[in-house]
Order: C-alpha cells, then structure tokens, then sequence
C-alpha cells in the first residue's frame, strides 16, 4: 500500500528532473513555478487543512518544545564544529548551521509527508514552519547587518523579525487559519472550495520542482565536512530528535513519527542561495544534492517499516 505512495513520489521527481534535462522546462519556468506553489498553492493547501482541526488538536507544546531543543542542540553543536575545528569564517558557519538543524518543511515538507501519512500531521508542520521561519528570518537579518544585536534593541530586533514574517504567505496562512480555530470561524464554501483545489496542485508541483532542482547539480569532490554536513542533517538531526522524544513522558507515536520525519527532511533551498552569495555554492549544491538523496531514501525506508 505504502509503496503506491512512494513510488509516485519518486515518478514526479523523476519528472522534474528529465523535463529540465531535455529542455522541457528551463529554471526561469521552474523558478516562476516554483514562486507560484511558495506563494499560493502551499499556503491555500495549510489554510484548508488546518482551518479544519482544533485548537487541541493545532497547540502541541511538547512537539514544539522537543523540536526547538533538538534544533537549538545541533545548530550549536554544528557552529562550534565548523567554527573550532575547520574554521570556517562567521557568515560561513552560520550558513552551514542552518543547512544542519532547519529543514526543507515549506516545499518538500508540506508537499511529501501528508502524501505518506497523511494530513494529520499538519499541525506538526505548521508548528514547524513557523519556527523555522523565525530561525531564518533571524540568520538573514544577521547576515545582511551583522551589527544587528549590537545597534538596537530586543524590542527594536524583534520588530524587524515579525515585520519579514508577516511577509511570508506560508506564516500568514497558519495565523489566519489559528484565527479561525481560536474564535470559531468556519471559512465560506465559496473561499474554502477554491483554497482545496488550489492545494491539491502544491504536492506534485513541489515535487517535479525539486527533481528540476536535482537536474543541473553534479556530486563531485565531496569533501569531509561536506560529508559531516550531511550526516549531521539527515542522521544525527532525527536521531536527536527521535531520542528526546524517548525522553518524554507523554509523546505519543504519530508525534514521534512527525517529528523524526520533518527532522530528516533535507535542509531548505535557502541554503543553497546563501551558499552561493557567500561563496560556499560548490560545498552547498553537492550538501543539498547527497542530502536530499538519502533524505528521500530514508525517508521511503522508515514509512515502509513504520506502516508496512
């Protein structure tokens, strides 16, 4: 049953990526797709599925406590590797940090795990995103004025993060949607019909666009913190995870599954981008390459021996 799930999955990567290959599609298509399923359809997809759960249901303050602390864990455990012992420059580090411990949750995230478990975990994604969004909206701040924290405020700092946050249509459709939860609304059929519609086209959009992703990246000359980089992201990140969560005394399964699931999911595109500004673009492509690969496979392994 499982493998009826898994194998589309893979199909549509294996779209992505042979349509840019034979110049189907070339990357302004890909990129204008892209924005399209970043901006609308993911968003019209979490506003649909969450408006219909409840407040219980959304707030789940031990996924969101073990989750930041595993995340907070690995990013300074990965900050004074590559910083004490490869030394790498500041902005460097902090990119190679949020490559370990942030994960692709917006486009793989959101588009491939309801497809293998369901939307029930959606609330987990949700809360996910939004505190992914919190830790990226943060580096970008820091690395675009790294006198940030020394020159304003906590109030003055914490403005200018909700101000990039109230810009992403990812987090205006989880609030809108904890609104509506909060004080009862039900979204007209009217709204509600085209929001689902919408967001049955994000999963294999997303999909097809990160096999196009896949296509113009090449493994070559992988190095050891290359390698480091990806076992910390797809091993050591849901490890930790997973045994945090063995810790807690009221984890159930299904939140157990979410979590190490989302903490496996290859680091976010972002990655790459800061990679290539701040001149680490070979190291970030072969990274985001072999992590997504094994991401994938791993990923395909645990949901087959989790549900088979």
């Amino acid at each position: 049953m499982l493998l009826t799930v898994i194998v589309p999955v893979f199909i549509l990567m294996l779209v992505g990526f042979v349509s840019v290959r034979i110049g189907l599609l070339n990357h302004e298509q890909i990129k204008s797709l892209g924005t399209f399923v970043m901006k609308v359809s993911l968003p019209a997809y979490i506003l649909h599925a969450l408006s219909t759960q409840s407040l219980q249901d959304l707030w789940v303050p031990t996924y969101l406590v073990v989750y930041i602390v595993a995340t907070l864990l690995l990013f300074i455990a990965t900050y004074l590797i590559f910083k004490k012992i490869f030394k790498y420059r500041f902005s460097s580090v902090l990119i190679i940090s949020l490559g370990a411990a942030v994960s692709n949750t917006g486009l793989l995230g959101t588009a491939l795990i309801p497809m293998l478990i369901g939307n029930d975990i959606i609330n987990y994604l949700a809360l996910t995103i939004l505190f992914d969004s919190v830790v990226m909206t943060c580096l970008m701040l820091l690395l675009t004025d790294p006198g940030l924290y020394q020159k304003n405020t906590f109030s003055d700092i914490s403005a200018k993060v909700l101000r990039q946050l109230i810009r992403n249509p990812l987090v205006i459709s989880i609030l809108i949607a904890m609104g509506c939860i909060t004080f009862e609304v039900t979204l007209p059929v009217i709204i509600d019909e085209p929001l689902e519609l919408l967001g049955q086209a994000a999963a294999p959009a997303a999909l097809v666009i990160i096999g196009a992703n896949l296509s113009p990246l090449i493994l070559k000359h992988i190095d050891v913190p290359s390698m480091l980089l990806v076992v910390l992201k797809v091993i050591v990140f849901p490890s930790i995870v997973f045994i945090l969560f063995q810790l807690w005394p009221d984890a159930d399964l299904d939140m157990v599954h979410a979590g190490v699931l989302i903490a496996l999911l290859p680091m976010p595109t972002l990655f790459i981008m800061l990679g290539q500004i701040y001149g680490l673009e070979k190291k970030a492509s072969n990274v985001l390459t072999l992590s997504t690969l094994l991401s994938l496979a791993f990923m395909s392994i645990l949901t087959v021996l989790w549900w088979s």
